[in-house]
């Protein structure tokens, strides 16, 4: 799935310093198009929130709120009114179910590629939204597979980046991510500004995701933005949930 690549992509953060006073809840909205094959989607829109023991992140209709004080995960769909309930944090995944073989789906079966990733420092820099960002790619390669994502960092942004890269970052890493991540300097002192990653594929073309940092901020939270919405049900499967 890619709908934690986008957040994860945004959101490569770490901080060696102190943390900033928490005097409100940090705040973070970015906005990502993709384009492939020659056409472009319309942008789609990222939320995060993150308060004390509480945390909100959105992507397109869909949320995920993350309860610490009340040991809940919620996964909340807005298209369908449905919403899933998880303990948090998560005990160990369960092995995956091992499906039946079928001769009709013989050698259609296509696998999320495991990368080998590298990282460099560019020493190229640009301001963006007024904030100098320093370049960064990360590059993964496999067989007949590639990723690259090219990060521009900036330091000076107002928000908590121990929390948020503890909070938000590293749980949604792929496990080939996170020593990367870890032992790179250049990735534990800023937040990513714009963000293009281009992935190819051996069955299709090349697909290309933008995402741009909307707002960083310190702000005070909507009312009710880390409990369930009123009128929502409870969900038996992810598919109920998707509404599939």
């Amino acid at each position: 799935m890619r709908k934690w690549g986008t957040i994860a992509v945004l959101a490569v953060v770490l901080s060696v310093g102190p943390a900033l006073p928490s005097l409100a809840d940090d705040h973070l909205a970015s906005s990502t198009k993709i384009t492939y094959m020659g056409r472009t989607s319309p942008p789609q829109t990222s939320e995060v929130w993150i308060g004390e023991a509480k945390s909100y992140v959105r992507e397109g209709s869909v949320a995920t709120i993350t309860r610490q004080d009340l040991g809940k995960k919620w996964i909340v769909n807005q298209r369908t009114k449905k919403y899933l309930e998880e303990p948090f944090p998560a005990g160990p995944a369960a092995p995956p179910k091992e499906e039946k073989f079928r001769i009709q789906e013989y050698g259609w079966n296509y696998h999320q590629p495991v990368y080998e990733w590298s990282v460099k420092e560019t020493g190229e820099t640009a301001v963006i939204d007024g904030r100098t960002c320093a370049k960064i790619v990360l590059t993964g390669e496999a067989d007949y597979s590639s990723e690259i994502r090219e990060l521009w960092i900036a330091k000076d942004v107002p928000i908590d980046l121990a929390r948020y890269y503890g909070r938000i970052v590293e749980p949604n890493l792929e496990a080939a991510l996170v020593p990367i991540y870890r032992a790179a300097p250049a990735l534990k002192n800023g937040l990513a500004v714009k963000t293009v990653m281009t992935e190819g594929r051996p069955i299709a073309g090349s697909t290309v995701w933008e995402t741009i940092l909307i707002t960083a901020e310190k702000a005070d939270p909507p009312a009710g933005i880390y409990d369930l919405p009123a009128g929502f049900s409870l969900a038996k499967t992810r598919e109920e949930l998707a509404g599939r």
